[in-house]
């Protein structure tokens, strides 16, 4: 299939993304319609993610009738973090390395590196489901690392600083000036729930139902 002139479906990138076949996914860029399925991709990965961490809203004994609204919401906000990394990553590169690779480029990159964590929901696994997880998020950040050095054609090691520096320079943000934006979310978050979120997991252990 010559995916630069042809339409690829959802399970035609999923394919593609686990044959890890570098030559093949880097075609997936030039299909028409690449972009509305990264970021499918990227939604459901996210939601998987945060089925799997669902958890923390049963040991918070969230009632069943906003249990639903949470995961939505959860996931939305996930899904708009995810992009403001995917943002200030683009600026980081474009600044340091002035590439005029247009935004969507990392969008799509970062959309597909997401591929792994559709098993997201496997967090939710007694025992296993933590690691299974960890295991999937680096998996998604190597693939972050590779695609960044593959779209943007810059060296692995400049790859991984921007990479960093984009991490640190958010968290930066968050635990400055963006507080008050993160005691808001907080705050929707209960809301939603109707019940305020414990997310330390050492908290929560002694609230889960013994068998």
């Amino acid at each position: 299939m010559e995916l630069s002139s042809t339409p690829v479906t959802f399970f035609d990138v999923i394919t593609v993304m686990f044959s890890r076949d570098q030559e093949t996914i880097m075609a997936l860029f030039d299909a028409p319609n690449i972009l509305p399925i990264a970021l499918q991709i990227l939604f459901f990965a996210l939601l998987s993610e945060t089925v799997g961490q669902s958890i923390i809203l049963f040991a918070n004994r969230v009632r069943w009738r906003r249990f639903s609204l949470s995961l939505l919401m959860n996931t939305t906000l996930y899904l708009l973090s995810v992009l403001a990394y995917g943002f200030t990553l683009w600026v980081v590169v474009e600044l340091r390395y002035d590439l005029q690779q247009p935004f969507r480029q990392i969008v799509i990159m970062i959309g597909l590196a997401h591929t792994p964590l559709l098993f997201g929901f496997l967090g939710f696994m007694p025992y296993l489901g933590m690691p299974i997880v960890r295991f999937l998020q680096i998996y998604m950040v190597i693939l972050v690392w590779l695609g960044l050095r593959a779209v943007f054609e810059i060296p692995l090691v400049n790859a991984l600083a921007a990479i960093v520096f984009t991490v640190i320079f958010v968290e930066a943000l968050r635990r400055t000036i963006g507080r008050p934006v993160v005691a808001r979310i907080s705050q929707m978050k209960a809301t939603v729930a109707g019940t305020p979120i414990v997310e330390n997991y050492r908290t929560l252990l002694p609230r889960l139902p013994k068998e």
